[in-house]
């Protein structure tokens, strides 16, 4: 063939890393995505292609705790439109105080934040095509390309352990949408913390295979790391998690089908409470927090007198808060 077969009208809008860097972070105990630090960012990309040809696309976008990873490929006539953002909206860095019965006040970490979010829409019809290059050897011998279509996504939730997998393969034709929504949000000392994944899928295949898959571990079983007796240990690990998860989903279809799914896990991150207010007539107080912590403690209950009310509500005998009224031998200061 000519090169007038490898004509392609392609129209690629691409506002790729639009990425605004607010300074590094330290990986730690919330970053699961292996090597995958938690860069403020926020990243953008739109694309809309049609043409006839050959084409490999491949695209991984990764924050501290999520990743998406998209793949295709074949030959032929292709109308594709895509949009990917995602955004690592904090880094982790911050912490608050809670009031424990056991130990005292604790100072919580706040995890890390981020999101990955697509929107693509396929039509594939499979075609062998060849090209002619340059002026030497293949612009005399065109290169032959003959690729069934694939495509393939594959959207991760480190934290929560999840994952879902869409797959075609030797497909003759494809028309599709899929939407994949990944979220990440770290509890922090006001709100609870989320995690989402979901992936909604619509898809119609001539002669070829579809495959989805939805996995979650054992939360118990993953692998983190700490001390005992002074050494640095791993306990359990992933494997084992995969190995006793706690979802697992596998559907697989040859042929040419039309198939619509919709996948979806959501979890809660439970902020961290104090078990009591400050005040001196709570149990414990201010007065007994240690100097160097008086600084962490909130204002709950100093101006709605909640504290002082809970406190009077155990006095036995009861005492009359609608009068004043001098302590009784019960309640008099004895040095």
């Amino acid at each position: 063939m000519s090169q007038d077969v490898g004509r392609a009208n392609c129209f690629l809008v691409a506002a790729i890393a639009l990425l605004i860097l607010t300074g590094p972070a330290i990986a730690g105990k919330f970053d699961f995505n292996p090597d995958k630090y938690p860069f403020v960012h926020k990243h953008n990309y739109q694309a809309d292609v049609e043409g006839e040809g050959y084409v490999m696309v491949w695209q991984k976008i990764d924050t501290n705790n999520l990743s998406l990873h998209e793949y295709m490929h074949g030959s032929g006539t292709f109308d594709e439109a895509d949009l990917i953002s995602s955004e690592q909206t904090s880094s982790g860095s911050g912490s608050y105080w809670v009031y424990d019965w056991k130990e005292g006040w604790v100072k919580n970490l706040v995890g890390a934040s981020s999101t990955i979010s697509m929107i693509k829409q396929n039509e594939m019809v499979y075609a062998p095509v060849s090209f002619s290059y340059g002026t030497g050897w293949y612009s005399r011998n065109p290169i032959q390309y003959n690729s069934l279509f694939k495509d393939k996504t594959v959207a991760k939730s480190y934290q929560e352990g999840a994952m879902m997998h869409h797959q075609i393969e030797y497909a003759k034709g494809y028309i599709g949408d899929i939407a994949v929504d990944i979220n990440c949000t770290a509890a922090t000392e006001k709100a609870d913390g989320k995690g989402y994944l979901g992936m909604r899928i619509e898809d119609d295949v001539t002669a070829g295979t579809l495959h989805f898959g939805q996995l979650m571990a054992d939360p118990r079983l993953s692998k983190f790391t700490g001390k005992s007796g002074g050494k640095k240990v791993t306990a359990y690990g992933h494997k084992e998690a995969w190995k006793n998860a706690l979802i697992e989903m596998d559907a697989n279809y040859i042929g040419s089908f039309h198939v619509k799914k919709n996948m979806n896990v959501e979890f809660v991150k439970y902020r961290a409470k104090s078990v009591e207010d400050w005040l001196p007539c709570c149990s414990g107080g201010f007065f007994g927090i240690k100097d160097s912590e008086k600084i962490y403690p909130g204002v709950v209950g100093i101006f709605d007198c909640s504290c002082r009310e809970t406190a009077v509500s155990s006095f036995r005998p009861s005492w009359n808060t609608s009068m004043a009224q001098y302590p009784n031998d019960v309640y008099r200061y004895k040095p």
